[in-house]
């Protein structure tokens, strides 16, 4: 998710804009996200190319607005050619339990959902070193392992997180004491945003 597509209906209307300037369709600007819901299910979708394929990815839907996280708003009837991705934290607002309904997930009986959902495993410490120094490297910078010296598995999207503040120091900067209270990517985005309220 994105600043434009933090409300439930930005995000639908994104995609719908979005399918429409792919396939050079025309739609209707809904204000109603059921409506906007219904126009994807029932006439977006299926003017897509039969012998083309279309992946819909709506990362970290955990970062939308809390009227998102029953995931009622999601499209349920896709054709064979449309598959969608959502990706979340598993612990966020019972998100993931409200996804594991629309799926019908049942645990006594896994065999036709248990593709559905796949858990991304946290990073190993060993991990975290290679791909921050990758990083790192393409920024001409350098780190010191202070800040994640007491973790020995870090969660993608925290890692990532924790670059993004760190990649705005400069050399001469002392570590801010108030990161190494950070363990969790809510942790991170609270800290930016505290951040960006004390530059305004």
């Amino acid at each position: 998710t994105t600043c434009p597509s933090s409300t439930i209906r930005k995000t639908l209307l994104s995609i719908s804009q979005q399918i429409c300037k792919l396939y050079n369709l025309s739609m209707d600007i809904c204000p109603d996200i059921l409506q906007l819901r219904h126009q994807l299910e029932t006439t977006l979708f299926l003017k897509i190319p039969e012998n083309e394929y279309l992946i819909i990815l709506l990362d970290s839907i955990d970062q939308l607005e809390t009227d998102a996280y029953d995931c009622q708003w999601l499209p349920k009837f896709f054709p064979k050619n449309v598959k969608c991705i959502v990706s979340t934290l598993p612990d966020h607002g019972d998100i993931l339990s409200n996804l594991k309904i629309i799926i019908n997930y049942d645990p006594l009986s896994i065999e036709n959902t248990q593709n559905l959902l796949v858990l991304v495993v946290p990073f190993e410490a060993s991990t975290v070193d290679i791909v921050f120094n990758n990083w790192l490297q393409m920024k001409q910078r350098s780190f010191i392992r202070q800040l994640m010296e007491v973790r020995t598995e870090i969660l993608p999207l925290f890692m990532k997180l924790i670059f993004d503040i760190i990649s705005t120091w400069h050399s001469y900067d002392s570590i801010d004491d108030q990161l190494k209270t950070l363990y969790h990517a809510d942790d991170c985005i609270r800290y930016l945003f505290n951040q960006l309220q004390k530059k305004t």
